[in-house]
């Protein structure tokens, strides 16, 4: 007889000196229990085992453009292993409800990348509690409050404007979730604002790498963290006025699309011309050049910046 431990959640065999655990949710373990009971030798149980390794292997669907593979039955592997955690849990989620998995397979591989076990475990919890948005190339949006001149208010010396990529060495960062205020670069969610926010500021949104993830302090309720870096994308212009958090409902392009565009309006209204943009500052000064340049062929009556992704007005001109 093949010895064997059965508990009330689990089934281990001995495949020789080598002991094998199944959990009873698994359906081969229904099958390893029956031929248990038939006296089965280990040649038989390693084959009923293959069997079912092998049916396994048929049954994950490839998310393309990523080596992320989500199976029938609820099994989320990147690169071959299996994966657990709050992220894949919720990908079987959104699967269900016929949601396009290809961001989030992204998130993970980005998030593997990710040196810190704690950082890894504690991200995707934090940014659902904070509704910061996920963009399709597998980074997530952020805010930062500034200074009037972009500057960081801690120190005033790194430079926030829109476009700009701000960075520091990893191991300059530190690691330490129970250090409150210490070294490194800070984002945080909406709800963290109002601890740094001032009306003669700015407030930006920055785009986050999950690799670059360093630490997420335990105070103020997991609502801010540390990187290493991240770029500014926008501006939320409108932050004292309507002070909503505009990223809970919102998605950002990936580097390779270009979500910004600059249209020419007729006197109608219809659109005459569009032009698209990677970034919303080259999009703003595209549409400024337009309206100051007496030689623009395309004769439109005004020009607006507009987000594809959202179909919001971030800056109207007329001429």
């Amino acid at each position: 007889m093949v010895p064997s431990i059965i508990t009330e959640n689990s089934l281990t065999i001995f495949l020789g000196a080598k002991p094998v655990s199944f959990d009873k949710a698994d359906p081969v373990c229904d099958k390893l229990m029956e031929a248990l009971k038939m006296d089965a030798s280990i040649e038989e149980l390693q084959e009923i085992i293959e069997a079912a390794q092998r049916e396994l292997e048929h049954s994950f669907e490839k998310i393309d453009g990523t080596g992320v593979e989500v199976s029938q039955d609820g099994i989320v592997r990147l690169d071959g292993e299996p994966v657990h955690s709050s992220l894949t849990m919720r990908m079987l989620d959104m699967r269900k409800e016929g949601f396009d998995l290809k961001p989030m397979a992204r998130f993970l591989e980005n998030l593997s990348l990710n040196p810190s076990y704690r950082a890894v475990k504690e991200l995707y919890s934090f940014l659902e509690v904070g509704k910061m948005p996920i963009t399709p190339d597998g980074c997530f949006l952020a805010f930062k409050a500034v200074r009037a001149d972009y500057k960081d208010i801690h120190s005033g010396t790194f430079d926030n404007s829109i476009g700009q990529v701000v960075s520091m060495p990893r191991n300059k960062v530190d690691e330490d979730s129970s250090q409150t205020c210490s070294a490194g670069l800070h984002v945080c969610s909406f709800d963290y604002l109002p601890h740094f926010a001032h009306a003669n500021g700015h407030v930006v949104l920055c785009k986050v790498n999950p690799r670059d993830v360093v630490a997420i302090p335990q105070d103020y309720h997991n609502t801010k963290m540390r990187v290493c870096q991240y770029e500014v994308v926008s501006e939320y212009a409108d932050y004292y006025k309507e002070h909503a958090n505009v990223l809970a409902n919102s998605v950002l392009a990936s580097m390779e699309d270009f979500p910004f565009e600059v249209e020419g309006l007729d006197e109608d209204g219809e659109v005459v011309f569009a032009d698209s943009f990677r970034k919303l500052s080259e999009a703003c000064s595209y549409a400024e050049d337009i309206v100051e340049d007496p030689d623009f062929d395309r004769d439109p009556v005004s020009v607006r910046v507009i987000n594809r992704h959202t179909d919001e007005t971030l800056l109207q001109l007329y001429l």
